[in-house]
Parts: structure tokens; sequence; C-alpha cells
């Protein structure tokens, strides 16, 4: 993987045209996965396979990656807050945070989910052998956008 890149998604809904890392990814943390859809089957007594099979919802897709060697802005990206002196302070508030995020992988296209809803935890065994990390879950939400998908592999003109 070459980067993870998020922005603020556009004012009209679409992919974000500000796009930057967070910090650095530690080694091996970056996924993504998509769960398997959700299928209703519908049987009658006198048949062992289903009459009829339907997915009834798509399955969720998260991209995860722990940051390394982040700032103070970069906290207050994910959790909100406020930047005061070079320090970041928590608040009280839940935030809701929406982003963009780009996936580039060494050898292929990249990965854009235009809009995700992204989490953050603080991972930090404080030994001689770890190092602090924010672990970012991002999870694929549909754009607000019309015309723009939820997944594009590859590049997006602009």
């Amino acid at each position: 993987m070459t980067s993870i890149e998020v922005g603020p998604p556009e004012a009209d809904g679409g992919l974000s045209k500000q796009m930057a890392p967070l910090g650095r990814t530690y080694r091996e943390t970056a996924s993504i996965t998509q769960e398997e859809n959700t299928i209703q089957d519908f049987e009658v007594e006198e048949q062992d396979e289903p009459v009829i099979s339907i997915v009834t919802k798509k399955g969720v897709t998260n991209i995860k990656w722990d940051v390394v060697d982040f700032d103070p802005l970069d906290i207050k990206k994910v959790w909100g807050g406020e930047v005061v002196n070079d320090s970041w302070h928590e608040t009280g508030e839940l935030p809701k945070v929406e982003m963009s995020v780009k996936l580039t992988p060494k050898v292929g296209k990249p990965f854009i989910f235009p809009r995700c809803l992204v989490s953050a935890v603080l991972v930090y065994n404080v030994t001689r052998t770890d190092i602090a990390r924010i672990r970012v879950t991002a999870r694929k939400l549909k754009p607000e956008k019309a015309g723009v998908p939820s997944l594009i592999w590859g590049d997006f003109p602009a």
C-alpha cells in the first residue's frame, strides 16, 4: 500500500477534492472487508430447498487502518474537539464524522469510497515494544450526490 487519504465530502455530497493522509499507516493494519449479504429463504414443507431466496440487505464494507505519528489536527479530524496551543482537547460530545477515503495499493488501481462514516479509537499497550496508534474505521455509505457510486476501483473523474 502506498497511501490512505481522507477528506471531507464536497458540499454537494460528492467525492472530496481535499484528500490527505492522517499520518503514516502502521504496518499490516490496513484492510478492506465486506460482510456477506443477508439472504432470506422462503421454504415450504414439501421440499428441502427454498422455493425462492432474496437478498434483503447488502453486506457492510469497512476500511480499517492504524495511524502512527499523528498530530493534534489529525486527532481533531476523527474525534472532534479542539486544538489549543498544539495540544488536542477532547469535548464531551460524540462527533459524527463523514469522510471520503482513498486507499492506493502499491500494485493496482486505487479503491475510492466517496462517503464513509468514520470512527476512531486509541490503541496503545504502554510497553517498550508498542507505539500509540489511532485505529480508524470507515464504513462505506451511499453518496448523497446523484451519479456518484459508493465504491470506485480506479480513478474517478473530477
